[in-house]
């Protein structure tokens, strides 16, 4: 029944948190209880893109999957790295930065290719531009 105060706690929470300009996904449960149509097209005007589900019936669940999957693969890139192979030290800290999904050695270098968020990418740019390290 309070539901739009319930919302507003939580997103002056994510605030607080400084989480909110991550992307939010609001997500509506037990839609098949609402008792009409207004209600419905109520929340997809005072929402933006709501997901409407009802766990009970399984009622929207792909959709919320298919949101899920893909605010989490946004922040994700994918990308081919070299580095000398004088510097392999560096792979242990590329695996715990990234998820390797294959790598190559050459005679004189390694070439990994990596899949990470585009903070660790940054990181592992980092390390490889900065010849002091490792």
């Amino acid at each position: 029944p309070y539901f739009e105060d319930h919302i507003k706690v939580v997103n002056e929470t994510l605030k607080e948190l400084k989480s909110n300009k991550k992307e939010i996904i609001t997500i509506f449960n037990k839609v098949d209880a609402l008792e009409n149509i207004e209600q419905i097209e109520y929340v997809k005007r005072h929402f933006p893109n709501p997901v409407l589900i009802s766990a009970f019936r399984g009622i929207g669940i792909n959709e919320l999957k298919e949101r899920l999957i893909s605010v989490y693969e946004e922040n994700f890139i994918e990308r081919e790295i070299t580095i000398d192979i004088s510097r392999s030290k560096l792979m242990s800290q590329i695996y715990e930065l990234s998820d390797v999904i294959n790598t190559k050695y050459d005679e004189d270098k390694i070439v990994i290719f990596i899949r990470t968020d585009k903070i660790n990418f940054n990181r592992i740019t980092g390390l490889i531009n900065s010849p002091g390290k490792i």
